[in-house]
């Protein structure tokens, strides 16, 4: 089934993480894959030490500036394409809609690994705005609104919080 994680507000990735330790937690073969972040969050440290979670993701982002960021596409694209899905039960995209957006990902090679996923494993999409035929074709989508963050009032993501 297609999950998709959208919305202003602060938990997407951490309802995925969530889905993915559940999953793990009754043997699942799960791929966490996280586009457009690559600096050190506190999750990566535990789901690349779970024995059912694949953490795929491109170290070399140390910043949410991709402006500086060469080749982030070419990088995106051969991170999707080197997902062997047969191998896992559940593949998280976290941040496939900001990257598909922006244009950091080729958009037919993503709609065409999304529609293609096979109907008997689990696919979670993360970001804001995902794209209408996304929303179409999901079984799940939740929208998680923003009411109040810290951020707006200057405040900086913290260490064991929002990283």
């Amino acid at each position: 089934m297609l999950h998709i994680l959208c919305g202003e507000g602060k938990g997407k990735t951490t309802s995925a993480i969530g889905m993915a330790i559940r999953a793990a937690g009754r043997g699942k073969r799960v791929a966490f894959v996280q586009l457009l972040k690559g600096m050190d969050t506190g999750e990566i440290h535990i789901l690349s030490a779970m024995e059912n979670i694949d953490v795929i993701r491109n170290d070399s982002l140390k910043s949410f500036d991709y402006k500086n960021t060469p080749d982030i596409d070419k990088l995106h694209n051969e991170m999707l394409q080197s997902i062997a899905v047969e191998s896992y039960d559940m593949v998280i995209l976290d941040e496939i809609a900001a990257a598909y957006n922006h244009g950091y990902i080729d958009r037919d090679k993503t709609d065409s690994f999304i529609f293609g996923f096979p109907k008997d494993k689990e696919l979670v999409l993360t970001g804001r705005e995902p794209a209408p035929q996304w929303i179409e074709r999901a079984d799940y989508v939740s929208d998680i609104k923003k009411i109040k963050h810290p951020y707006d009032k200057g405040v900086k993501a913290r260490e064991g919080i929002e990283l």
